[in-house]
């Protein structure tokens, strides 16, 4: 009888030693990490008026399709003229791939859009501007804020 509580006495301390381990290590999971940590700065965010799908990129998008793709965790990498400099196309398919409706619907997608009055990267409530396509910070800030959506869908 003394092996038998004994062993269960160890049994009941092993556990209670492993449960307290996993609970410190749930509670450090995101200990260091910060949203509002990262390239750019803070911007306001803001939900669209009228929810907005983005169905293809580089082509210039509505305020109301930029504050969607935002909501939903995507990056918009916004540029000048018609045509996406072919750095940004670059960046894109090395991070995100070529556009694709359903990956910008699940929020994991690099957007290129056009008619923007300089190169900037926005993300949700973040804004980067670019000193040219090829600036190694608009991938910083993709990295970054990929996925990084609104805290609250939009309604």
């Amino acid at each position: 009888m003394r092996r038998f509580l004994g062993g269960l006495l160890i049994l009941a301390l092993s556990l209670a030693i492993v449960i307290a381990v996993v609970i410190v290590l749930q509670s450090r999971d995101e200990g260091n990490v910060s949203r509002d940590k990262g390239p750019g700065e803070k911007v306001a965010a803001r939900c669209p008026d009228e929810p907005a799908g983005v169905t293809r990129d580089s082509r210039p998008l509505s305020d109301d399709q930029i504050r969607q793709a935002l909501s939903l965790g995507n990056v918009v990498l916004r540029y000048r003229g018609s045509k996406p400099p072919a750095a940004l196309r670059e960046l894109q398919d090395e991070l995100t791939g070529p556009f694709d409706a359903e990956i910008a619907a699940a929020g994991q997608a690099v957007i290129l859009a056009g008619g923007g009055k300089t190169i900037e990267a926005l993300a949700w409530g973040h804004r980067l501007r670019g000193r040219s396509p090829g600036d190694q910070q608009l991938r910083a800030f993709a990295e970054a804020w990929l996925g990084e959506g609104a805290p609250k869908p939009c309604s």
